[in-house]
């Protein structure tokens, strides 16, 4: 059996609803019903009504409608962190540092940088070659777009995409996974305010409804989530000459160099390995040390990561959540297996706590290439550790993945770092601190190779849910120097403008040429 052949072994849709239970208590959630293909198709129709009044209001009006969200999102802070508790297993602190703060300045960034972004050009054209014509150049929005996004960061991840989609004028059909299924219909509430029905629709079901939404009249896709399903969803898009964005996993590495600030770099990089339980595309899941202080730095690692505390026994404050899904811990324990059959050495963890979906933070040492552990992604909260002779070797093992997501380089010697981040294959490289960028709003979140084709945040993002719109206005009298009748005038005219543009022969000879031409261009 391979890591990739692990079976989803808690299916939760049944009798037209989503069940389940909570993978922090085990106690059944509220179950939520499913969306038919039926219904998918008239919420589209719904949506594209809605989205045809919410896109003919100016731009400056929508983000206006946009900004006074963001107290309406904030409000709803405490229901949010509820709902994550327990659908998701996380804290309330995680909650609030890792999705609710972390994505209200979407409202404040997006209303204020959008009418920047998306007004319209006015072009100048050469009066010569185009006399009184000018052009307009404006960024429409692309129509209704589905999104599609996973369980681990259910609030922020589809609020990176809805914000942006919203104010450049279009209308949001968001299908939350079916383990994210209730914080997916509160994040609907918060967009009803904007007095507009059916602009932002959630719709709920597993990944067959997705199937269904490529094939649904969109506009445009973006996805999030595994490099398997990814593909999928790029060969369906493909067949409809539908555009997609996608933003798919990572195996993301931290390099320590030999003079890096080892009590700032274990903080951070145990930070980044085990928050969320490594359930995270961006967690740090491989680290590549610099043999210098490598012993030292793998000693403070263990012992922070000792004092990491579980969330179990019904504890209201602690650093670690439980798995969301089984099929994750399951993929975990294979690759530990795996790691540890040809060499590794668990330094602390590696084993589940007790017959609960909480499994202890994991740190690894004597690692190589040949592990699943250190090639495939873990999702799970798992630190390998592999020292190595000098940065030249944590380059070349770093840019050896598949994956090019976001990569670390913990140094106090800033211009080196700086340096060698442009020797990285990843789409984000962090000095100094890992992942926590993907709360920028004004930073693009990009991958290369399996880590996905598509762009969050930013203004690339925003320009892949419009469309150049050009508007050409002409207010010449006379018929155009191209138009019928092809005769000997109108070659002489066109082949002196060329001489006269490209200097190849006398500019005033050409010139003249043009001119005595002129009168002759349109005699039949």
């Amino acid at each position: 059996m391979s890591s990739a052949q692990i079976k989803e072994s808690n299916p939760i849709i049944q009798n037209g609803a989503i069940q389940g239970l909570s993978p922090r208590t085990g106690t059944p959630m509220q179950p939520v019903t499913t969306t038919s293909p039926q219904d998918l198709n008239e919420i589209v129709a719904r949506a594209r009504q809605a989205q045809h009044t919410w896109k003919n209001l100016h731009v400056r009006e929508r983000a206006k409608k946009i900004k006074a969200l963001y107290q309406v999102f904030l409000k709803k802070g405490p229901e949010f962190a509820a709902i994550m508790h327990e659908e998701q297993g996380k804290s309330f602190a995680e909650s609030y540092s890792g999705e609710i703060l972390a994505s209200a300045e979407l409202f404040k960034y997006w209303s204020a940088q959008a009418p920047k972004l998306l007004q319209s050009e006015q072009q100048k054209l050469d009066p010569i070659q185009f006399p009184r014509k000018q052009g307009r150049l404006e960024l429409s929005p692309k129509g209704v777009i589905g999104l599609i996004t996973p369980w681990n960061y259910p609030l922020s991840i589809p609020l990176r995409t809805i914000v942006p989609a919203l104010v450049a004028g279009n209308a949001v059909i968001f299908k939350p996974s079916e383990y994210a299924a209730r914080i997916g219909s509160a994040i609907t509430d918060v967009f009803g305010e904007l007095g507009l029905e059916h602009l932002v629709s959630t719709v709920q079901g597993d990944g067959q409804l997705g199937a269904h939404m490529v094939n649904s009249n969109l506009d445009h896709i973006v996805f999030t989530g595994s490099v398997q399903t990814g593909k999928i969803i790029a060969q369906e898009c493909a067949k409809n000459l539908l555009s997609y964005s996608l933003e798919l996993g990572g195996k993301d590495a931290a390099i320590v160099l030999a003079d890096a600030n080892l009590d700032r770099a274990v903080e951070g990089i145990v930070w980044g390995a085990f928050a969320n339980a490594g359930q995270n595309c961006a967690s740090v899941e491989r680290v590549y040390v610099v043999k210098e202080h490598a012993e030292t730095f793998i000693t403070k690692v263990v012992e922070r990561s000792q004092k990491i505390v579980l969330g179990t026994d019904d504890k209201s404050i602690y650093d670690i959540g439980p798995f969301v899904r089984e099929q994750e811990l399951l993929q975990t324990e294979y690759q530990l297996k795996d790691a540890l059959n040809k060499g590794a050495k668990i330094l602390h963890g590696g084993k589940r706590h007790q017959d609960t979906l909480f499994f202890e933070p994991t740190v690894l040492r004597n690692v190589d290439q040949s592990m699943l552990v250190m090639s495939e992604e873990t999702f799970g909260p798992v630190l390998p550790i592999q020292i190595v002779s000098n940065v030249n070797e944590a380059i070349s093992e770093t840019n050896a993945s598949r994956y090019g997501l976001t990569t670390s380089i913990w140094s106090q010697n800033i211009q080196t770092a700086e340096n060698l981040a442009k020797e990285i294959e990843s789409g984000i490289v962090t000095i100094n601190n890992h992942s926590f960028t993907a709360a920028l709003p004004q930073a693009p979140w990009h991958g290369k190779r399996h880590s996905g084709s598509g762009v969050t945040n930013s203004r690339f993002a925003l320009y892949d849910m419009v469309e150049p719109h050009y508007i050409l206005v002409d207010k010449a009298k006379a018929p155009e120097l191209w138009w019928f009748p092809h005769n000997t005038a109108m070659q002489n005219i066109v082949e002196s403008l060329a001489a006269f543009f490209s200097g190849a022969a006398g500019r005033m000879s050409a010139l003249l040429k043009v001119i005595q031409n002129f009168p002759k261009r349109w005699k039949i």
